[in-house]
């Protein structure tokens, strides 16, 4: 009997040592796993350091190369005029040479025919000159700030996000809503208003928003490119345009989404164009993703069964690992966020949350990526800003009436991670006053 209670015993050590031994196993395999992400993840960062500094050192050369050829435009306007004020200089010269040897003839006989002579033609021409003349712009430094570097995100999504929202500023404009926000870097930001059909650019100041310049013109996106000119997808345009900041010249652009017409733009961090497009005569909607020649690089348009994935997309947005979120909606209807993988396959379709939509339907209107490689998108009917990680499951939400923003539609963030929130006067049929406001807010945790 002994021996066979020390042989139990035996059994439970010996079993103890076997989980002891399989134990160790996961640990090492463990430690080898992290050891490998560890080099990857390090290597990866020096990819992108060097991808950043190439990148940089181009947007330098583009940027003097622009200086210059405003040098050559401001320089032509003025050796313009300087050619005007010598000629008009010789003029006067020429006359008053002719009046000095008037004043001193003494030939009596022909004095005063020449006097009548000279009366006639003394009048010099006003010269005619430009009023003004353009400036070389100034140099503002652009911030280098931990959302545009990168960051290390903690891949365990099951981890329960902490966030807050706090206004450091409230704007008011007299517009019905509005539709989408790209802030800059010498404080101004560019508005569109596909409610009353232009697109703005402001300073904002004292709770307002002072006009710079105004465009009218209804646009479904818009997207700033690497020189700081602005991709515009405009209502009926199958080709994006491009507007130039500096000039105000509208152009055509390579990309072309024919014989869909453009509905909404992104660009990603590599510089692809992304961009949606709709026809509903032929019944097709598609998503593109572009090189900067224009060419197509990946369609999205139909799933692995041959159904087409969208409905109508509305907005764009992609995350660090490569996967595009699409708002898909048709205005006025419910929808959803599709998220898709650089192999043109669907991995998730998000349709809202069955407690924060049970009344009032999922409406996303517009998508973005936040600094920690999360997207949030605004539900306008619920005020509420939905949470994804960047494979498209829900992490959290805010109610953005808990801290008085009502019927929030567009978000932006600008470089030093504030975020812009652009609201709509409310729903269609509320919307009698031009009172649109935006929110600049700090926030933290996602």
């Amino acid at each position: 009997m002994k021996k066979e209670r020390l042989k139990n015993g035996q059994s439970k050590i010996q079993m103890e040592e076997k989980n002891a031994v399989t134990k160790k196993e996961q640990l090492v395999k463990r430690k080898n796993t992290e050891k490998g992400k560890h080099s990857k993840v390090i290597q990866d960062i020096l990819i992108h350091g060097k991808v950043l500094k190439s990148d940089i050192d181009k947007y330098i050369e583009e940027l003097k190369d622009e200086v210059d050829e405003n040098l050559k435009t401001i320089f032509k306007s003025i050796d313009t005029d300087l050619s005007i004020v010598s000629k008009s200089m010789k003029y006067s010269n020429e006359k008053n040479t002719e009046v000095e040897d008037l004043i001193k003839s003494t030939d009596l006989a022909n004095f005063f025919s020449d006097v009548r002579k000279m009366e006639k033609s003394m009048e010099v021409p006003v010269l005619k000159t430009q009023s003004s003349y353009n400036s070389i712009p100034m140099f503002v430094p652009g911030e280098i700030t931990q959302s545009n570097v990168g960051v290390l995100q903690i891949e365990d999504s099951s981890e329960e996000l902490s966030f807050s929202f706090d206004i450091i500023q409230e704007y008011q404009r007299e517009l019905t809503g509005i539709s989408n926000i790209i802030p800059c870097v010498d404080n101004s930001v560019w508005i569109n208003s596909n409610f009353d059909n232009c697109l703005i650019n402001a300073l904002p100041s004292d709770k307002k928003l002072n006009v710079v310049s105004t465009f009218n013109m209804r646009v479904h996106g818009m997207a700033k490119t690497k020189s700081n000119n602005f991709l515009l997808s405009v209502q009926g345009k199958c080709r994006l345009q491009q507007l130039n900041i500096t000039t105000g010249n509208i152009t055509d652009t390579v990309y072309n989404v024919s014989p869909l017409v453009s509905t909404c733009i992104y660009i990603t961090s590599g510089n692809k164009v992304i961009v949606g497009g709709n026809d509903d005569e032929l019944g097709r909607r598609a998503v593109f993703v572009m090189n900067e020649k224009g060419d197509h690089e990946t369609v999205y348009e139909h799933d692995k069964h041959n159904q087409p994935i969208f409905t109508y997309p509305l907005s764009i947005t992609s995350t660090s690992n490569g996967n595009i979120h699409v708002v898909d909606r048709v205005p006025g209807t419910e929808g959803r966020v599709v998220v898709l993988t650089t192999d043109s396959d669907v991995i998730n379709s998000y349709k809202g949350h069955p407690e924060i939509n049970k009344v009032k339907t999922f409406k996303p209107n517009r998508i973005v990526t936040t600094p920690r490689d999360n997207v949030i998108m605004t539900d306008l009917d619920t005020c509420v800003i939905h949470i994804l990680d960047s494979k498209g499951n829900l992490a959290s939400w805010y109610n953005t009436k808990d801290i008085g923003i009502l019927y929030p539609y567009c978000l932006a963030f600008t470089s030093s991670g504030q975020l812009y929130i652009g609201c709509t006067c409310g729903k269609s049929s509320k919307r009698t006053v031009k009172e649109a406001k935006i929110y600049e807010v700090t926030c933290s945790g996602f």
